[in-house]
């Protein structure tokens, strides 16, 4: 279901995972649960830098229709829209 292709961290108790995938927020949420996750959810620093990075000044900021986030190449977030593409992270 979920073909990690080496895009793997393991962080405290948790691994976080890419099957290298661009898809919309329910697709990728579809996929991590197949597979027995969730979407990556970091909860302090060192799982987010696990991921890539720390977060964008000010981002995400919940603003309307935003309620979905992404992360960009130098590890800072931003919220956008649920129906864009974005690779898929997964949570275990």
């Amino acid at each position: 279901v979920l073909a990690l292709n080496g895009k793997i961290r393991e962080v405290g108790e948790k691994i976080f995972a890419s099957n290298g995938k661009e898809v919309d927020f329910a697709s990728a949420l579809e996929s991590c649960e197949e597979a027995g996750g969730t979407l990556a959810t970091p909860m302090n620093e060192e799982e987010n830098k696990a991921i890539l990075g720390i977060w964008r000044r000010y981002e995400p900021n919940g603003k309307g229709t935003e309620k979905c986030v992404e992360m960009y190449t130098d590890g800072s977030w931003n919220d956008k829209k649920c129906n864009l593409y974005r690779l898929t992270i997964c949570e275990f």
